[in-house]
């Protein structure tokens, strides 16, 4: 039975760390922060062997909506596969996550949720019930991953029926996100745009963007500071791959509740990369918004236009066709 059990150790997607910047539990709003950064490929040993037992992909289903995972045995491993995907269930207001394996032990199925996130110490704690084909609880199981840069260390302690026989699990990544966006390392640092304003108000617009954990996402966070007050949050971004695509997605949260999406179009000019994104979402009142953006990073400068904005499928009144005000960020950090 241990053959088979042990599957268990990559039925979580190594996926399940937060890239949410408190200690709160993940909502509705944010749950992908704490999965959609970690999708990829992971080869796992198990209790401290050197040589993998198991291989494991993560992918979304939809980005942002849905996760998937599928695993299989290591080249001279015995035979075991296991196909599984996790959630937002918005009935009980949690991370969700099930499957079913098939070894040469037998098959059973597992059901489990996210109990704790803790971005300090980077951990994540779940639980986990595993049942056989008749319904019957096998097990059940506490599993906590401590997620480091490319890897993630996994123990698992059994709360009540059968012992589960692995005591701990590592999972070592394959990144696949900087491959399919290389310039991503060229986008991290400390960016910095300063104005007056019409109210005669000094304005700093300040970006910092940072790898997530493992370097599988690039995650940016916008704040604007007015005079001399605090700096406020504006707005989060992150970029993330669709491995089921092979594309690159990215996320806009803003403050003021809209959210939008977009794959974008990067490509390369001599020196500069220019990023292309057609934006759609909805703002803080339901209503449909699209828009474009071209941006280009040359060295220490990032320029921004925005463009071809419409709420409901339509111009608004006051918008003129043209694009918006070219703005350039000026690296201060990175």
């Amino acid at each position: 039975m241990n053959k088979l059990i042990r599957s268990l150790c990559v039925a979580v997607p190594a996926t399940l760390i937060t890239a949410i910047a408190t200690a709160e539990k993940p909502t509705a709003e944010n749950w992908w922060q704490a999965v959609g950064g970690y999708d990829g490929s992971w080869a796992v040993s198990l209790d401290g062997a050197d040589a993998p037992a198991l291989l494991s992909t993560t992918e979304w289903v939809a980005p942002f909506e849905r996760m998937q995972w599928r695993f299989a045995e290591a080249p001279g491993q015995p035979m075991v596969f296991e196909t599984g995907g996790c959630w937002w269930n918005a009935e009980t207001g949690r991370i969700e996550a099930g499957g079913f394996q098939v070894g040469v032990d037998g098959d059973l199925a597992y059901r489990g949720y996210i109990e704790d996130v803790d971005p300090a110490s980077r951990t994540v704690v779940w639980k986990w019930k595993t049942t056989n084909l008749d319904g019957s609880t096998r097990s059940e199981i506490t599993m906590t991953d401590t997620f480091g840069d490319d890897v993630i260390d996994r123990a698992f302690e059994t709360t009540s029926g059968s012992p589960f026989p692995i005591k701990t699990a590592r999972l070592d990544a394959v990144n696949a996100f900087q491959k399919a966006m290389p310039q991503a390392a060229q986008m991290v640092g400390s960016w910095t745009r300063s104005f007056t304003n019409d109210a005669g108000e000094d304005v700093t617009v300040m970006v910092d963007v940072a790898w997530g954990p493992g370097q599988h996402t690039l995650d940016a966070t916008i704040h604007r500071k007015v005079d001399d007050a605090e700096p406020t949050l504006r707005g989060k971004r992150t970029w993330m791959l669709d491995r089921r695509s092979g594309d690159v997605w990215c996320m806009n949260n803003f403050r003021n509740g809209m959210r939008m999406t977009a794959k974008p179009k990067i490509s390369k000019t001599g020196k500069a990369t220019v990023i292309q994104c057609d934006w759609s979402g909805r703002n803080a009142n339901g209503d449909d918004v699209t828009f474009s953006t071209e941006e280009t990073i040359t060295g220490d400068e990032w320029t921004n236009q925005w463009m071809n904005f419409t709420f409901e499928g339509v111009k608004p009144p006051n918008a003129t066709g043209e694009p918006s005000e070219m703005t350039t960020l000026k690296r201060v950090a990175g």
